[in-house]
């Protein structure tokens, strides 16, 4: 029954942003309920001209398409769908006969809200004579819907989600996920930072080359990020040139070299620009850098890209390494963000000091040990305290 299977796909639902896995399971319930040797989801694709497969249940690599590779006629689009098998005397709507298919069904994959032609899903059986049930195309139409349904949500996910010139996501995607991690962090105590990212003088470089030249540098920078990221990490565009890096699991030790490999990953990609182009980066890592939300953070390490670009640009700052921190909440204004102090002694206290409460916490029981771990607990925040400027 249809029914059973669509409560199995629906159990199974993940999140639409990622179609794909779901657009197999649609092929495989497909098949089971019409009977089906082999079911395919195909799309039509104008460049270059051909049918692009979606799912194929069972799986194969690359599996032979019984459609002819011209663009849909009005037989695929019929709303009933279509039946064929060679004993019906007429010949294939769908193009040439397919070799080694006894009877075919297609049912098209219209978008709901655009009634736009997406693709088609097609049931085959292969066995001399053999044909299908009188209910098998209208239950392969059901499939066909939920197929196009999700399609739909996917497309309409990615309009809201990523942005089309450069492909990063957009801000206010990046920002929900910002909030959503920064809330994790604190009740699971896992670190994560941020990181914000442009182009050096990057209006001289559109004025000099032309604002298509300048998105092909945009589109070339993202790629470059989201090749040396982990794949959970997320890379957002703030506006025009400035880009946003969420890295979960991050902590403030790893921040910096994380910082160089991003660097020297886009000092080596090619530009559609004679000369050099470079990149500065700010990076912020809660909790070290503290902040009462997700947003606070992104803005420290907006402030650390200020300073990098402050002191010379195609640099790296990390709060609290190589400047003072600065909150852009707090009454200091953004001329504070040119200077330059070492606070590496700092960050080696920070090492002495968690040391210390390790230690402390291993002590053998005794009247004293108690007090001892309180101190050194005591030690810690006040070093903390120092290295975030409070």
């Amino acid at each position: 029954m249809p029914g059973v299977h669509l409560t199995d796909i629906l159990r199974n639902l993940i999140p639409l942003q990622d179609p794909q896995p779901l657009l197999a399971k649609v092929a495989e319930a497909a098949r089971k309920v019409s009977g089906a040797d082999r079911c395919l989801l195909l799309h039509w694709e104008d460049q270059p001209p051909g049918w692009n497969l979606l799912a194929v249940h069972p799986p194969e690599a690359d599996p032979p398409i019984p459609l002819a590779p011209v663009a849909p006629g009005e037989a695929l689009r019929d709303p009933r769908g279509l039946s064929w098998t060679p004993d019906d005397g007429v010949p294939c709507p769908f193009g040439p006969d397919p070799p080694g298919t006894e009877a075919l069904l297609t049912v098209p994959l219209v978008l709901p809200s655009s009634n736009e032609l997406y693709g088609v899903l097609c049931a085959e059986r292969s066995a001399p004579g053999s044909r299908f049930e009188g209910r098998a195309l209208h239950s392969l139409s059901t499939f066909g819907n939920l197929a196009a349904l999700c399609l739909e949500n996917a497309m309409l996910f990615e309009q809201a989600s990523v942005d089309e010139v450069t492909r990063a996501s957009t801000k206010a995607f990046f920002l929900k996920r910002l909030e959503e991690e920064y809330q994790r962090s604190r009740r699971t105590g896992v670190p994560f930072a941020v990181f914000m990212t442009d182009v050096d003088d990057f209006k001289k470089v559109n004025d000099a080359h032309g604002h298509l030249a300048g998105d092909r540098i945009l589109r070339t920078f993202v790629e470059t990020l989201k090749a040396n990221i982990r794949v959970y990490d997320l890379v957002g565009r703030y506006g025009g040139d400035e880009f946003m890096v969420l890295m979960p699991g991050l902590d403030h030790r790893n921040l910096f070299p994380v910082a160089q490999k991003m660097s020297r990953a886009l000092q080596a990609a090619r530009y559609p620009v004679p000369g050099r182009v470079t990149f500065s980066f700010g990076g912020a890592v809660h909790p070290t850098h503290g902040g009462n939300s997700g947003l606070d953070l992104l803005l420290q390490a907006d402030m650390a890209l200020y300073q990098a670009k402050g002191q010379g640009k195609g640099r790296i700052v990390i709060l609290g390494r190589e400047t003072p921190i600065l909150s852009a909440l707090s009454p200091l204004t953004r001329d504070a963000a040119t200077l330059t102090v070492d606070t590496k002694a700092a960050a080696c206290l920070e090492d002495l000091a968690d040391e210390l409460v390790r230690a402390a916490e291993v002590l053998p029981a005794g009247s004293e040990c108690p007090r001892v771990r309180e101190l050194a607990g005591r030690l810690r925040q006040q070093v903390l305290s120092v290295i975030k400027g409070e």
